[in-house]
């Protein structure tokens, strides 16, 4: 069932960011879902590959710049990498 739920994920995060882009709060909003998965799975290579190309950027911006949703996102990321380790 986990796999069936990437795959489905995996093509909502590629459609978002065709959409919003990379960089997108609603891309990042999906990417985290994804992220999570990934944690559940272990699979650390994927969640790697989500949390460089999604999720990096938004601890490098200014955390007053940060929209209510990518303050959570933000935390969301901060407490699975947490957990993973």
């Amino acid at each position: 069932m986990l796999d069936e739920s990437r795959k489905a994920f995996a093509e909502v995060l590629a459609y978002q960011s065709l959409i919003d882009g990379d960089h997108g709060t609603a891309t990042a909003q999906v990417a985290v879902d994804v992220f999570r998965l990934l944690c559940d799975q272990d699979d650390r290579s994927a969640m790697a590959g989500v949390y460089y190309r999604y999720l990096s950027w938004i601890p490098m911006r200014d955390p007053a710049t940060l929209s209510p949703e990518l303050r959570s996102v933000l935390l969301e990321v901060e407490n699975l990498l947490t957990r993973s380790t």
